[in-house]
C-alpha cells in the first residue's frame, strides 16, 4: 500500500471494501456520517484516538512510525 496516501483514502477504501456506507460505519463507531464524511474528505488531521475507534470498526489496527530527519542522529552536548 502507498504510504504516501493519508488516513482518508485508506479508511474509505477499506470501508468500501467491507460494503459498508459512511452510515453504517459511523453507526458501528457511535458517530456521526458527517464525521466520516470530513474524514474521508481529508478535512482537517483526525485525532488518534478517532482513527484508531474507526479503523477498529472496520476490522483494521493502525501503525504509526517515527523516523529520524536526514540530518543522522543528534550529538551529545559538550562535544
Amino acid at each position: 500500500m502507498d504510504e504516501r496516501l493519508g488516513p482518508d483514502f485508506h479508511v474509505a477504501r477499506v470501508r468500501m471494501l467491507r460494503g459498508l456506507t459512511q452510515q453504517e460505519l459511523a453507526e458501528k463507531v457511535g458517530t456521526h456520517q458527517s464525521s466520516i464524511s470530513r474524514l474521508e474528505g481529508g478535512e482537517g488531521e483526525p485525532s488518534l484516538s478517532f482513527l484508531c475507534r474507526v479503523v477498529g470498526a472496520l476490522d483494521g489496527y493502525v501503525e504509526v512510525r517515527v523516523r529520524g530527519g536526514s540530518r543522522g542522529p543528534p550529538k551529545a552536548a559538550g562535544r
